[in-house]
């Protein structure tokens, strides 16, 4: 028998079954419909005004400010133990402070743009892990000293990689995704202050942070993406903070340089100054 007049055929690719739908009115069913097609065209390229639904609300006031990613569920600790504390701070790339309710993490590294290698990520860690017991301290401030904020991983040791085992290279990339991931769920609140050019690397840390101010000179760029790399460890970060996935593909897979006010529209800035 044909469907009556006016009857639409139903979604081959729906299943009964599916929780979504199941038990649901039709409007509640359309709803989800319409919302899985915006997101399809966001996904594409088409600028759906579609958004993650963020942050606190009335309804659910402990809501987190960003959903967790599936492998988020259970982050082992750090494969290697803190090599210091605030009390014997001992790395010099990083200064580490302690104000009235705040800490200052401030790459200290300016004849090599701020670059990340492995003395870098040793220090970011280790003050990463002192912070998280610090009940004391409410806000967490990140910045730099030069003329760059960060170049990202350091283009000598990403060709030194070259010559590492694949352990090896695993083992960096593995303690820069936990530094990104408990840097974000530190129990204070993280501003990012970004007085020049953030690269590579260093833009995934950016949006690991809550909150990210700029001068309107600064600029934000995928360094990897020129030199033929996959920032891998990033992209989830910054994803999830860029609100329209064409906006990612203009940072990550373009390459495209983009000014703070651009990065402001896109969401990877709070405001500028």
């Amino acid at each position: 028998d044909r469907p009556a007049a006016g009857m639409a055929l139903p979604d081959a690719s729906l299943h009964p079954d599916d929780p979504t739908y199941k038990g649901k009115t039709w409007d509640a069913v359309e709803k989800a419909l319409n919302d899985r097609d915006q997101f399809l065209a966001s996904a594409s390229g088409y600028g759906a005004e579609l958004t993650e639904a963020r942050g606190p609300t009335a309804l659910e006031p402990c809501k987190p400010k960003l959903s967790k990613f599936p492998w988020e569920e259970r982050v082992e600790p750090f494969a290697k133990p803190a090599s210091c504390k605030f009390e014997n701070w001992r790395h010099t790339c990083l200064k580490f402070t302690l104000g009235k309710q705040t800490a200052t993490l401030q790459f200290n590294a300016a004849a090599s743009n701020n670059a990340f290698d492995p003395d870098m990520l040793d220090a970011l860690q280790d003050a990463i892990m002192d912070l998280r017991g610090r009940q004391e301290v409410r806000v967490v401030v990140l910045r730099s000293e030069g003329k760059l904020f960060s170049n990202g991983f350091n283009p000598q040791y990403l060709m030194s990689e070259s010559s590492k085992t694949t352990e090896q290279i695993t083992a960096v990339q593995l303690q820069f995704a936990k530094i990104l991931y408990f840097l974000q769920n530190l129990p204070q609140l993280t501003v990012a202050l970004i007085q020049g050019t953030a690269m590579g690397a260093a833009v995934g840390l950016v949006c690991a942070c809550d909150m990210v101010y700029a001068v309107r000179g600064a600029y934000f760029a995928m360094s990897e993406t020129k030199i033929g790399a996959v920032p891998s460890t990033s992209i989830p970060y910054i994803t999830r903070r860029i609100t329209y996935f064409k906006d990612a593909y203009q940072l990550i897979l373009v390459g495209a340089s983009l000014s703070a006010e651009t990065a402001r529209e896109y969401g990877l800035v709070t405001a500028g100054v």
